[in-house]
């Protein structure tokens, strides 16, 4: 799945969030390239992966554990063609907790 690319930054505050969430990506649409943020409450296994509307996983933008905290992502789309997309996070928390989100990105070149 190496479509995309992606460059993460780890955006340090006093206090972690409240609930997990993955915002809406912004430029939306893009064109090449869109920042991804998400919200973490605790520490947690975060997997976020782009699909196309057929289903199928075009890019990986983020595979690990992450600490608490607001993350962001830039999402790099050469190889993709235009269109829409689904961003969908993933994330398993330290305590047990799971959580599934998606938005949709649209891609025009």
């Amino acid at each position: 799945m190496g479509l995309g690319n992606k460059i993460t930054t780890n955006i340090g505050t006093d206090h972690n969030p409240i609930a997990f969430n993955l915002s809406q990506n912004f430029p939306n649409p893009f064109n090449p390239s869109t920042i991804v943020s998400f919200s973490l409450p605790e520490p947690s296994q975060v997997n976020i992966e782009v699909y196309d509307v057929m289903g199928r996983s075009v890019s990986t933008i983020e595979n690990g554990f992450k600490t608490a905290g607001q993350h962001h992502s830039t999402f790099i789309a050469p190889g993709l063609s235009s269109g829409v997309y689904i961003a969908r996070l993933k994330a398993v928390g330290v305590s047990g907790a799971v959580f599934s989100q998606d938005v949709k990105m649209q891609l025009i070149k």
